[in-house]
């Protein structure tokens, strides 16, 4: 090989690392940075027609949210435009997204969920053995981060919260990478 032939050899090698850590950052900070879903509301209801459902009169409208799952070992699962009543919370979105595999109790005191297990990940923390638990995060679009929530998941309306994250922290203190500062 000439000297000119490694040089277009180096930049596309330095082209595709380039490209490759770009789509890595953009997969696991957010569905698209450049487009961030904030819930936008849709004139339609649950079955696709628009006006009233017919039951109480009232209009019944469907906002899209994303939802992400971080099992904390590098393993992560995007739901992106997930079509909700705009009634839901994100218990409703979790539970829906998982096709009931949630494992969750109820607690009278807060009027919330406690997660415990996702897609069959977590476990009961009371469960001699337990590696850590879930943690849930709001996503902050003008900082372009991750806000850990003060609120429970029940708390959190569709149509408030456009972007929710479910991160397993495991009690070695890992560290949900994107968070805000």
């Amino acid at each position: 090989m000439n000297l000119g032939s490694l040089k277009v050899l180096g930049l596309l090698i330095l082209v595709i690392a380039a490209i490759g850590a770009t789509w890595m950052s953009a997969r696991y900070l957010g569905p698209n940075l450049s487009h961030v879903s904030t819930g936008s509301r849709s004139s339609t209801n649950s079955t696709g027609s628009t006006g009233s459902t017919g039951t109480t009169g009232s209009q019944i409208h469907t906002v899209k949210v994303s939802l992400l799952l971080d099992f904390g070992n590098r393993t992560r699962l995007w739901f992106n435009d997930t079509a909700m009543p705009d009634n839901s919370n994100f218990y409703n979105v979790t539970y829906k997204i998982a096709n009931g595999d949630v494992l969750a109790s109820w607690s009278d005191q807060y009027s919330a969920h406690f997660v415990y297990k996702i897609l069959g990940f977590g476990c009961v923390t009371t469960v001699t053995g337990c590696t850590g638990y879930w943690s849930l995060w709001v996503w902050n679009a003008a900082g372009g981060c991750w806000n850990f929530s003060s609120v429970g998941v029940d708390w959190l309306r569709v149509s408030n919260v456009g972007m929710v994250a479910w991160y397993f922290n495991y009690y070695d203190l890992s560290s949900f990478t994107g968070r805000c500062a």
